[in-house]
């Protein structure tokens, strides 16, 4: 919690847009670090301005491999009532966007299934067109920035990444 508090700190002294965002593991056990509810404590504890949800080992198994859909979806309902901003990752794509897309994040990271030759890979315009296609059939384009609290300096994040296209409570993709 000192760490994140340091963090939002330095980033509101030094008048960055930049927004912390402590990470959390469906896997926590086995990544050794706190629980998914315990993140969102030390987040709001921190005044971080969201959490991520992600796999720590990768190893190709989903974030759903880890951690079922309903549980998933509590922990973004709780980050909100929070305040947070809730993003969800671990080698998510084409498979998982119908799943993802009712559990409603604001943001869904999906570095593997844009990339060729997998998450180490180069972003390819055409993967990306194609999650976003698939994200656009089944996800109406909704408007939601998390309550701001008095900690969170930071701007929403579709304010701060000019070159990308919120597609809000889903994903970020670049401009199709």
């Amino acid at each position: 919690v000192e760490l994140i508090g340091a963090a939002v700190r330095a980033a509101v002294r030094e008048g960055s847009v930049a927004s912390i965002i402590v990470v959390g593991y469906a896997a926590w056990s086995r990544a050794r670090s706190p629980t998914p509810a315990g993140v969102i404590r030390a987040a709001i504890d921190g005044g971080a301005a969201g959490v991520l949800l992600d796999t720590s080992g990768k190893d190709g198994r989903t974030l759903f491999d880890w951690m079922p859909a309903a549980a998933v979806g509590r922990w973004i309902s709780e980050a909100r009532r929070a305040g947070l901003l809730a993003a969800v990752a671990g080698s998510l794509g084409h498979a998982s966007i119908p799943s993802i897309s009712r559990l409603e994040p604001d943001i869904v990271g999906v570095r593997g299934a844009a990339c060729t030759g997998g998450r180490l890979g180069i972003v390819s315009a055409q993967r990306v067109r194609s999650l976003r296609q698939a994200i656009d059939s089944v996800a109406p384009r909704r408007s939601r920035v998390p309550a701001k609290r008095e900690s969170n300096a930071a701007l929403p994040l579709s304010e701060s990444i000019e070159s990308a296209t919120r597609l809000p409570n889903q994903s970020i993709l670049p401009k199709a």
